[in-house]
This record gives structure tokens, C-alpha cells and sequence, in this order.
């Protein structure tokens, strides 16, 4: 397996105006990563993003993943088929930006909109989005994002009804724990589809050090992002049965750490690095 940096564990550098995407590129490439995760919405104009695959070239860097924030989960039409347009215009970005994967995520909670209301509609979306992906080369891969299609026996449901091979699993090894399913079970059971991974650790929070701006849940208990081999996650085992299951690609780096990413991202990156050579 490869270890790749995910644009999004920066994501306060580049909003502050601290960081663009060539020094991203330097900065991943110094702590030593293969690869970077770059994500459609930080951008600073569209000369930026046509310099990339240069850059990438230069840097010997491969884009793992280009990554689209898509949201299919709507009963208005209308609003399903600007859902498609921007995936494709998303997927030609992908291919124009030099990655053969993109994260992509099923749909957002709404109002009155379980997963079994939601499914058809994903369910659409995404096989109209696979097969304009098979014709650009691209494979997307849906991350188990959110409450709507966070467990791994969703994102298992859609990656079968979908049934292509333009259409597999972006697993986020954290973001199971967000709806109480074990990581390590729901990486096995993706693990024969999975293209792409986030590397993300979270910490559960006993209640008596739950602090006022955390959201509880039934338990009394919260989720507090950290570095990663901080936190609840058994990343070990997880990527064991990653690698039971032949993956090869990359174990993309997304942290999510109350601690500055100066400190928080090298320490995840060095973790990730030392499990790897187990």
C-alpha cells in the first residue's frame, strides 16, 4: 500500500489564504508521501488548476484522488440533474487533472429523506455518473460519508445495485465509527472494492471529558477528531484486512485533529509509515 495526503487535513491553511495547491504539492512531497488527494472546492482560479498535472509531473507526485462533493439525495429533479452536470463536469476535471479515481459521496440528510427513500435516487445518479466515468477512464469511488450512507452495508447496497466496475469503495476508516459500525468489519467487507482509502482516526470521548461545543450521542459519550494512532480506531487491523484482500493503492491521509496541522499531520504521516512497514 501507498501513503498519500489528503488537500483536506490543510483544509484551514487553504482557507485562511496561508497555503495554495503548489505549496501543498511541496509539502506533501517533503513529508515524504507518494501521493496527494485534491479536492474540487479549493481552487484559487482555473489557471491553478490546468498548472496542476505539470506540477504533479514535477514533483513526482501522483494524484490519487480527485475528489467531488456530490449530493443525489434530492426529490426535486431539477435538482438531481444539476447533481449530474457538475459530476461531469467533476469527472472531466478527474481525467484532465491526471487521477483515475474520484471520492464521490451518495447524499447529504434531509428532512423526511431516510436511506430507503434516498436509495433510488442515488442509486441513478450514480450508475448515470459510472458510465460517463467508464468512458473517461475513471473510476469513482463512494466514501461512507455522513449519516445517510455512512455504513459499509450501504455503501455495499449501492456498489452492487450500481454493478459497475467504473463505480467502487472509497472506505474512510473514522467516519464508520459516526454510525456505529465497527471499522475493522466494515473495512473487511469492502475491502475486495476499495480503490482508494482515508486514512482518518477519531477518538471516542468518555463523557466526563466531553466538552461543551461536542455533540453527544445517546451514550453521552462524543467523537473528537485526532492524529491518527491517537484515537479508537484499530488502523493495524483495518489495513490488514486491506492487504487480505490484495489492496495496492493509496491510504490517503485525512486528518481531522483539533491540534494544529503543523504537529498533527507529520505525526499521522509518520504513524501511517510505520504500520506500513509491518
Amino acid at each position: 500500500m501507498r501513503l498519500g495526503l489528503s488537500q483536506w487535513s490543510v483544509r484551514q491553511w487553504f482557507r485562511a489564504g496561508e497555503m495554495d495547491v503548489e505549496g501543498f504539492l511541496k509539502y506533501a512531497r517533503d513529508l515524504g508521501c507518494e501521493g496527494v488527494e485534491l479536492l474540487d472546492h479549493f481552487w484559487k482560479d482555473e489557471d491553478e488548476k490546468r498548472r496542476t498535472p505539470e506540477l504533479l509531473e514535477k514533483m513526482s507526485l501522483v494524484h490519487s484522488s480527485y475528489s467531488l462533493s456530490n449530493d443525489f439525495a434530492h426529490d426535486d429533479p431539477a435538482k438531481r440533474q444539476e447533481q449530474q452536470d457538475y459530476m461531469r463536469v467533476g469527472i472531466d476535471d478527474v481525467a484532465m487533472l491526471g487521477a483515475t479515481v474520484s471520492r464521490v459521496f451518495g447524499g447529504s440528510p434531509k428532512e423526511g429523506m431516510s436511506y430507503d427513500k434516498a436509495r433510488k435516487h442515488i442509486i441513478e445518479g450514480l450508475t448515470n455518473s459510472s458510465a460517463y466515468a467508464a468512458e473517461k477512464g475513471v473510476v469513482l469511488a463512494l466514501e461512507n460519508h455522513g449519516r445517510l450512507c455512512g455504513r459499509a452495508d450501504q455503501v455495499l447496497d449501492l456498489i452492487t445495485s450500481v454493478g459497475s466496475r467504473s463505480f467502487r469503495a472509497n472506505p474512510d476508516l473514522a467516519n464508520f465509527t459516526g454510525v456505529s459500525d465497527d471499522p475493522v468489519e466494515a473495512t473487511k467487507k469492502l475491502a475486495e472494492y476499495t480503490v482508494h482509502v482515508h486514512a482518518k482516526d477519531i477518538l471516542i470521548v468518555p463523557p466526563a471529558q466531553v466538552t461543551r461545543d461536542e455533540r453527544t450521542r445517546p451514550d453521552g459519550t462524543a467523537l473528537r477528531g485526532c492524529a491518527l494512532g491517537e484515537g479508537s480506531v484499530d488502523l493495524a487491523a483495518c489495513f490488514q484486512e486491506l492487504r487480505k484482500a490484495g489492496f495496492d493503492g493509496f491510504l490517503s491521509i485525512e486528518y481531522e485533529g483539533r491540534e494544529d496541522p503543523t504537529t498533527g499531520v507529520p505525526k499521522s504521516v509518520d504513524h501511517v509509515r510505520k504500520l506500513l512497514k509491518r
